[in-house]
């Protein structure tokens, strides 16, 4: 999704979601644009969303900040690049 190989992926869907359980729902190609209010209280459910977009091959994710929550947590910062470094 994100790091270098992901900065090329193209987007053909754009969703907007507050749900924290996405699977089923998401698709290959996908931005998934969210505040963060399902994550608020919980960050690694923002954790495993990303693995699973990163599974499926998710294009990316906009999450806005300073609202609902004030920063992306840093442990879901560092997922996209680990699952660069893997696929290498």
């Amino acid at each position: 999704m994100a790091g270098r190989e992901g900065i090329s992926k193209e987007i053909y869907y754009i969703s907007s979601v507050e749900m924290p359980d996405l699977t089923g729902f998401l698709r290959p190609n996908e931005l998934i644009i969210t505040t963060g209010y399902a994550f608020r209280h919980e960050p690694m459910l923002l954790c495993r969303l990303l693995d699973e977009m990163h599974r499926i091959g998710s294009s990316a994710i906009g999450i806005k900040t300073r609202r609902v929550i004030q920063e992306v947590p840093p442990e879901a910062l560092y997922i996209p690049i680990r699952e660069e470094q893997r696929s290498r």
